[in-house]
């Protein structure tokens, strides 16, 4: 039996068609962790691609803000990136502006298209070093710090809902800390 257990496990999380998005709300007063099919999509989660609360976003003077956590390697299959460029539409469809890591390539730069594309506002966060080993994104409003600490700490401040895209090291840490943070009640 143990034998054949093994050999039904996959054999790499990477070679699995799932993805996942976690969502985290302080305003809207929602939490949940969402892992799916690629096909599944986006609309599931904001029925018929809106949000019920974003003519209330619209109107209001403040900006909110999804931060949209992944990875910049171009060699992020294009299946995942086609959905986060969706995603990023989506983002600016209900009334929410961007906030990531301000890179042009892979699923950061994905999002960051759809968004513009669809007229959002997109805040890019990175430290000076970065460009070293990925391009940057045309932001509407690009904030250059010193450490990766300090552009996860202005991403959480700004953002009101986070999604995890598909990444590496990078965005399993910032998945954890949100988590982290979230579970020692320090964001809602």
């Amino acid at each position: 039996k143990e034998t054949k257990r093994r050999e039904e496990a996959p054999r790499a999380v990477s070679s699995l068609p799932l993805w996942g998005i976690c969502f985290f709300s302080k305003k809207l007063g929602s939490c949940s962790l969402y892992s799916f099919p690629m096909g599944l999509k986006f609309e599931k989660f904001l029925p018929e691609g809106r949000c019920t609360h974003s003519s209330l976003l619209r109107n209001s003077s403040k900006r909110y803000f999804a931060c949209v956590y992944g990875g910049a390697n171009e060699r992020i299959a294009s299946q995942h990136k086609e959905k986060i460029e969706e995603l990023g539409r989506l983002i600016a469809a209900n009334g929410f502006s961007l906030v990531y890591g301000a890179g042009a390539t892979g699923c950061m730069g994905a999002v960051a298209r759809g968004v513009k594309e669809n007229g959002g506002f997109v805040m890019g966060i990175s430290p000076d070093f970065i460009s070293e080993f990925e391009d940057i994104f045309d932001c509407d409003n690009k904030v250059m710090v010193d450490t990766m600490a300090e552009r996860k700490t202005l991403m959480e401040k700004h953002a009101d809902v986070f999604f995890i895209a598909p990444g590496g090291i990078g965005t399993m840490d910032e998945f954890f800390q949100v988590l982290t943070l979230k579970y020692l009640r320090r964001i809602d």
